[in-house]
């Protein structure tokens, strides 16, 4: 939400930090803490399984190009943990994993 604001921005500052170090963030800030929060209210903290990836097996298709690590650790941490994702991050498209997002681009056709 951030990025896209900072998109949005006119005149746009030459960088996102410069952007987010603004007086015009702070009101930005303040409503995505209270979307976040809300969010959170209806969420469930979870230990991160870490020890029980498959972490070479993740290594093996980064080393491809085709993925992000930290996508593919959240991916399967969501996975063990029949968690739902929350993201914008359209990387996600065509993954198995259920998925609350305003992004078009990870909605079903």
């Amino acid at each position: 939400m951030a990025r896209w604001e900072y998109g949005q921005s006119s005149p746009k500052p030459s960088t996102f930090k410069i952007f987010r170090q603004s007086s015009a963030f702070k009101a930005i800030a303040e409503n995505i803490v209270n979307n976040v929060r809300r969010i959170v209210s209806q969420c469930r903290r979870c230990e991160s399984n870490f020890t029980g990836v498959d972490i070479q097996s993740l290594l093996t298709e980064f080393e491809k190009g085709n993925s992000d690590f930290n996508d593919q650790m959240i991916s399967e941490i969501c996975k063990h943990k029949g968690l739902t994702l929350i993201t914008d991050d359209a990387d996600f498209k065509g993954s198995d994993l259920t998925i609350l997002t305003a992004n078009n681009r990870l909605l079903p056709s």
